[in-house]
């Protein structure tokens, strides 16, 4: 019957207990992957329409660009979906990383971007070095 009451509470104590933190980051991970379009932006001057701008994940790696444009090469990227609100940070080729936030809802990704390796935006406000976009998933055909 000891048996019986502990091997109950044992189960129950791995119901209970918190998902690891590298489940939580590869999740993220995982579901940031793939392609994204803006449908607003706020680079200093208010939110307005624009579909111009395009990001994609890939391989823990991350490439914007404009229009057509073939983008940036590809910056490697540290995510921390633990963090209120959560940190993607995107290297600047220099050892250093650029400090961003992100919030990802369904196929709807916002994302607080900064020129800074030193400042993190605590918002999701554009304001000096921080500019918001909300991009869109793009369905695979």
């Amino acid at each position: 019957m000891r048996t019986i009451v502990l091997l109950a509470l044992t189960a129950a104590a791995l119901v209970a207990a918190p998902v690891p933190k590298v489940a939580k980051k590869q999740d993220d991970a995982k579901a940031l992957e793939g392609r994204w379009e803006s449908v607003t932006v706020d680079i200093g001057g208010g939110e307005r329409a624009d579909t111009d701008w395009w990001l994609e994940v890939k391989d823990g790696k991350l490439s914007t660009g404009r229009g057509g444009s073939n983008g940036y090469m590809s910056r490697a990227i540290k995510l921390d979906p633990d963090a209120s609100p959560k940190h993607l940070d995107i290297d600047d080729l220099s050892g250093k990383f650029l400090l961003s936030i992100y919030k990802l809802e369904d196929d709807t990704l916002t994302w607080c971007e900064s020129s800074s390796t030193t400042n993190r935006a605590t918002e999701f406000q554009s304001a000096g070095m921080f500019n918001v976009f909300v991009f869109k998933r793009v369905k695979a055909k």
